[in-house]
């Protein structure tokens, strides 16, 4: 939603210019259509209104104030925050942020957002029900959707929810990754609510907590091939990451691995049975934060599991040595194109 009158000079980036180009194809207002491109105006024009981007912005406003710490964001090429996608949070933030909404935009003594405004924000103000269906056609409000049973919700590709559920006073959070975004509500709908009930929950003894947890990687956690490949480089096929050479380094608990360029390099740590953590860039976007774990699933085939925690990606790294050549194949849960990651091919460096 724009307040006032914003002309397209206001708006900086070659980005902001092409999306003030794109034809509008019915009367705003009058007709739903998803618009990613309209989310990240709203963060250039606040840039540009304010000389803050937008994490910055918020910071002080919301962020500090809930407690949320780390949120990271892509940026445009000319270093807008995108506001409309890539923002990175651990999902007991977004469930922060949601228990905000719930609360009317009050947090302990502070009104943080003002109510009405969330009342509005949150409430049905256009139908979309030509768009979807089931919960992507209860109506749409100013950036969160309407849902089933009262409820609404923001969302994320593949899965990312903040569910705000106001009969029951309830905030569910979920990062997962899948292209079924409508099983995961189907589950909350047909397996949480029905048990459900007013007032407050009580722990008893019979409370059961269930630790969550990923698979890690199977297989040894040695193989006869190690010492002959520790500490080699690997110069690597082209490909669409950050790197052309690769180097392994192996111990007892796990494996190191180097990708990157003479004057760059991102290393990736992963434990034999067990996770290693840290971040790093696999193409042109932000360093993703991860845990990652490895087996040998056969003598010649290191393979590495990568969950990206704070998104939906997990990845499966597979890595087959046969004397002096090497192939490595990356393959994703979800993917935002069609198509895979191509297999790269390596050689023992001179």
């Amino acid at each position: 939603m724009f307040v006032g009158r914003c002309e397209k000079e206001q708006v900086p980036g070659r980005l902001g210019q092409e999306i003030f180009e794109e034809p509008v194809v019915h009367k705003p207002g009058t007709h739903f259509v998803y618009n990613s491109g309209a989310t990240y105006l709203l963060s250039a024009i606040l840039s540009s209104v304010t000389g803050q981007q937008l994490l910055d912005y918020l910071e002080p406003r919301i962020l500090a104030p809930l407690g949320i710490k780390g949120a990271r964001t892509e940026t445009s090429p000319d270093g807008t925050h995108v506001g409309g996608w890539g923002m990175s949070l651990k999902t007991e933030d977004i469930a922060k942020f949601g228990q905000l909404y719930l609360q009317k935009g009050r947090w302990g003594e502070e009104q943080l957002i003002p109510e009405p405004w969330v009342s509005e924000a949150t409430s049905f103000q256009v139908s979309n029900a030509h768009a979807g269906k089931l919960d992507w056609a209860e109506g749409y409000g100013y950036q969160f959707w309407r849902c089933r049973h009262n409820a609404f919700r923001g969302d994320g590709a593949f899965g990312q929810y903040c569910l705000a559920m106001p009969e029951q006073d309830a905030v569910i959070a979920i990062t997962s990754g899948l292209q079924n975004m409508q099983q995961v509500l189907d589950l909350i709908w047909e397996e949480l609510l029905p048990s459900m009930h007013a007032g407050c929950l009580t722990i008893s003894e019979k409370t059961k907590f269930i630790k969550p947890c990923m698979p890690k990687a199977s297989g040894a956690s040695s193989s006869p091939l190690e010492a002959r490949l520790n500490g080699r480089k690997w110069k690597l096929s082209e490909n669409p990451g950050l790197f052309s050479q690769a180097v392994f380094r192996f111990d007892k608990s796990g494996v190191t691995l180097e990708l990157g360029k003479e004057e760059l390099t991102e290393t990736l740590t992963a434990g034999y049975g067990d996770w290693r953590c840290g971040q790093i860039r696999l193409e042109n976007d932000p360093p993703r934060r991860y845990a990652a774990s490895a087996g040998w699933i056969s003598p010649e085939e290191l393979q590495i599991f990568i969950c990206c925690h704070e998104q939906p990606f997990n990845i499966v790294l597979s890595c087959r040595f046969e004397q002096d050549k090497m192939t490595m194949e990356m393959k994703f849960n979800v993917t935002f194109w069609s198509g895979a990651w191509p297999v790269l091919h390596g050689e023992i460096g001179v």
